[in-house]
């Protein structure tokens, strides 16, 4: 539901699903090292982290990409434990998880139905009475031209149209 109301606060959700999932399984096992059985797939993904950690050294603003690198690292950590602890949960336990989920993807189908028939007033409401959720301005438009745009916004977007022409180039 908190990533319904607040998408920045999704990275929340991913954090205390990961964490059930893994309390659950340490519970039932004790045994820690189970969660961290290196595998093909986690290899792939520590060398993916070992290529971004090694980019952030020439980076224009390294503590930034090393922060950025660790933060990947930690994910990919924590997506992998979650994801064995999941295999650890007895009959039981699965069938409560895929309620959950089922209750969760209707839940979140009809708020979706709700925000495209009401044009999104629950969203909008919401953006308007909590300023925390108030996305930051990137670009300030006068008269429908822009008139300004942060530069980092620009880099950022910069940076994406490159990387998505890259396929194209090869």
């Amino acid at each position: 539901f908190l990533s319904l109301v607040a998408p920045q606060l999704t990275w929340l959700l991913f954090v205390l699903l990961a964490a059930t999932l893994i309390v659950a399984a340490l519970r039932r096992t004790g045994d820690w090292r189970a969660l961290l059985r290196p595998d093909a797939a986690m290899s792939a993904f520590f060398l993916l982290c070992a290529y971004v950690f090694l980019s952030a050294v020439w980076a224009a603003d390294p503590a930034a990409a090393f922060s950025k690198s660790v933060l990947l690292l930690g994910v990919v950590v924590i997506a992998f434990a979650a994801g064995a602890a999941a295999s650890m949960l007895d009959e039981w336990q699965l069938r409560r998880t895929a309620l959950a989920f089922a209750a969760g993807a209707f839940a979140g189908v009809l708020f979706v139905l709700f925000e495209l028939l009401t044009a999104g007033r629950l969203t909008r409401f919401a953006l308007d009475a909590i300023p925390l959720l108030d996305p930051p301005t990137r670009v300030r438009v006068v008269g429908g031209d822009v008139a300004s745009i942060r530069l980092g916004a620009f880099r950022q977007n910069a940076g994406l149209v490159v990387l998505y022409l890259w396929p194209a180039l090869l």
